[in-house]
């Protein structure tokens, strides 16, 4: 998940926060300047795209972002984490309690995690709530208490070349617009035991709008037959003969649906905004591509995961201070154009990740790309995804597998 903002901080306000610059002499080496400034050590989400599938497709940005944080604060040496997109380390809570006791001073988690980890959290009560996302707002908020500060959001989309499909306000009205498609008509990652609890907590939303998610996936009565028959009204439009790539295992890597879809082997396909960005570079047609909110139950209420910078209780001071000067850094909208454009990308293609900050918007550049409108506009309305009593229930397994197994059920029932 889901998925920078990057602020600029004014030079006097650093001089006054922490002490100003140190003074050099002209004969001080390299290593005793370095020795001089504080160390900052950061592990941003490392799941956004990249030119490549491997970490070194992020040197790059880390490069870039390092640079110009240190060229405003030339008293900090930022130590931006390697960014491995298969760190599964994001989602462990010891191994994340342990980074934010010992190895790093901020972290960016996904915020489904947060109420299992607000233990090891110091509080951030950040100044710039104003601009966040209602929802990042709620996401970031615990037993009300604030723990971080919003950076990407993810929500679940639809992208496909036939200008009706967008147009459906209902799944059942998705999976009839769908079966008018060529076979298949549908390519998408749908198992797994995050993608599918999340899918059916997005389409109990849908029919639910502003109530309380968590404890849904654990509650009795679940998983509610209406809900898992609408979802496998969509995942019907998967099949080929008899096979089903949507229930098998051919879309466990959700860059082969991507890629199916960008080939037009699929009609459509559904996940997070920022698959446009891959969608884009392997594509060989010019032809238009719309998008819209999935509706996957009696309506369309988006559902937004977060994920926001958290500090660990030893980071008080000066290295709070810090903190907050890079979480104003990235969360500016220079900065968060820079990513969300894909500055440092080999193809010059949007990465199409949804901002936490409504003033990344305004950036020229992303207000001027006709994507990121629309997205902008989908997801105004959104609710949060919950930020506790999920973790156990999905990681156990249990509940994704009866889910999937009433699902396999209801798409073979017609």
């Amino acid at each position: 998940m889901m998925r920078a903002r990057i602020g600029l901080f004014a030079t006097l306000l650093v001089a006054a926060a922490c002490g100003g610059v140190p003074e050099t002499s002209s004969s001080e080496t390299p290593d005793q300047a370095l020795a001089a400034k504080r160390t900052l050590r950061v592990a941003l989400y490392p799941f956004i795209p990249a030119d490549v599938d491997g970490k070194e497709g992020f040197t790059r940005l880390r490069a870039m972002l390092e640079a110009r944080f240190e060229e405003q604060h030339p008293n900090v040496d930022l130590v931006l984490a390697e960014m491995d997109p298969n760190a599964a380390e994001f989602y462990d809570r010891a191994k994340l309690a342990a980074w934010l006791r010992d190895a790093q001073d901020v972290v960016e988690i996904d915020t489904a995690l947060l109420g299992d980890i607000a233990g090891e959290l110091a509080e951030w009560n950040d100044p710039n709530r104003g601009d966040w996302h209602p929802a990042a707002r709620e996401a970031v908020t615990y037993r009300g208490r604030s723990y971080g500060v919003p950076h990407w959001q993810c929500s679940h989309f639809v992208y496909t070349r036939d200008a009706d499909a967008v147009t459906a306000k209902t799944v059942t009205e998705l999976a009839q617009r769908l079966e008018a498609l060529p076979a298949p008509a549908l390519g998408a990652p749908i198992g797994g035991t995050w993608n599918l609890p999340s899918l059916y907590l997005d389409a109990y939303e849908d029919g639910h709008p502003g109530a309380s998610l968590a404890g849904v996936v654990s509650r009795p009565g679940f998983p509610n037959a209406r809900l898992v028959d609408g979802l496998a009204s969509l995942v019907r439009t998967c099949a080929v003969g008899d096979t089903n790539p949507c229930l098998d295992a051919t879309y466990d890597n959700p860059n082969v649906a991507m890629d199916d879809f960008a080939a037009r082997k699929t009609g459509a396909y559904i996940g997070f905004s920022e698959s446009l960005h891959r969608i884009r570079v392997q594509r060989k047609d010019t032809a238009p591509i719309f998008v819209t909110s999935a509706p996957l139950g009696a309506g369309s209420y988006p559902l937004l995961f977060t994920d926001a910078l958290v500090r660990g209780k030893r980071c008080k001071g000066a290295c709070a201070r810090d903190a907050q000067a890079f979480a104003d850094f990235l969360t500016s909208p220079s900065t968060m154009e820079l990513v969300m454009m894909g500055d440092d990308l080999e193809f010059g293609v949007p990465r199409y990740l949804l901002p936490a900050t409504k003033s990344a918007y305004t950036s020229p550049r992303v207000a001027n790309d006709s994507t990121y409108r629309v997205l902008e506009h989908l997801t105004r309305r959104a609710e949060p995804y919950p930020n506790h009593a999920i973790y156990d229930v999905v990681q156990d397994g249990t509940r994704a597998e009866q889910l999937l197994a009433q699902l396999k059920e209801a798409v073979a029932a017609k």
